[in-house]
């Protein structure tokens, strides 16, 4: 019998584990997870004949529309079957509970990430539609514009950072977080040797989240004022060390990046899947 249910205490380790297999994530990096966000994230599993076949978190994050329109959305993060039990349909089946229990949990949307091509077939399947985009480009340092006088980025935590955020995406679709997600984020980027920046532009303000990894800086997002994106990158590379820096802005015409399932039938049927596309950022990937 596969039961889809939520975690118990017990089940912490078996769910680190089937993490650790499916994606090759460091223990300490699942165990931060699990300590950070524990308290605020809806953890299920997966369990057959006794055992945890698999698990996902549900994000309790916010899709906000162009004119203000907020609707509850669950962010399905860390979706994961033991590779032992990989094409059995467990992945489906997980999905589909997972659909079924955010509805009648009254949530009205669902946003993933998938992580290759194949997945995002894979979740077309279950009712999900492309919504999110980005441009990702790579830069190297000697590329880059020398830093602008008074042009400056500066650490922040979440309190500021959220803020910022929200006024450089007002008026176009996209995904909102809370304090406790943006908190889990920051520390990724610390732990990194990056950060949550505010940056301070001659034309504007904005922001970027960065992690630092083994090619180089990820920036994970930059928003800044239109035509300003070199300017805030320069500011950014004057604060961190990095030769290769990967760079996503917002581009309603750029790379798929995350979908999104919808709960409301009146929305769902309404929806512009051509150009209902918006920004999505953070993806703790």
């Amino acid at each position: 019998m596969v039961l889809f249910r939520p975690a118990r205490p017990g089940d912490r380790a078996a769910m680190e584990e089937v993490w650790q297999l499916s994606f090759g994530d460091r223990p300490g990096d699942i165990d931060r997870f699990f300590r950070l966000c524990g308290g605020w994230v809806q953890s299920m599993v997966l369990e057959e004949a006794g055992q945890v076949r698999g698990a996902v978190q549900l994000l309790p994050v916010t899709l906000t529309g162009e004119r203000g329109e907020r609707w509850r959305c669950a962010y399905v993060y860390a979706v994961c079957i033991h590779p032992d039990h990989r094409g059995e349909g467990l992945g489906r089946a997980m999905t589909a509970y997972a659909d079924f229990y955010l509805e009648e949990k009254g949530f009205d949307c669902a946003a993933t990430v998938p992580s290759t091509p194949e997945l995002h077939r894979f979740y077309a399947l279950q009712g999900f539609g492309e919504c999110f985009r980005h441009r990702q480009s790579v830069r190297r340092r000697e590329e880059l514009l020398a830093p602008a006088a008074g042009d400056s980025a500066r650490r922040v935590g979440p309190g500021e950072y959220g803020p910022l955020r929200e006024g450089r995406l007002a008026g176009g679709l996209h995904l909102s977080y809370g304090g406790e997600a943006l908190a889990y984020q920051q520390a990724l980027c610390e732990a990194s040797g990056g950060g949550l920046f505010a940056l301070t532009l001659d034309g504007g303000t904005g922001c970027a989240c960065v992690e630092m990894g083994p090619e180089g800086p990820a920036v994970k997002e930059l928003l800044v004022p239109a035509g300003l994106e070199d300017r805030g990158l320069a500011a950014l590379a004057a604060a961190l060390p990095g030769e290769r820096w990967t760079v996503r802005t917002p581009d309603p015409a750029g790379e798929l990046f995350g979908m999104v399932r919808w709960y409301r039938r009146d929305i769902a049927r309404a929806w512009d899947w051509v150009h209902g596309t918006g920004h999505l950022g953070l993806a703790f990937d």
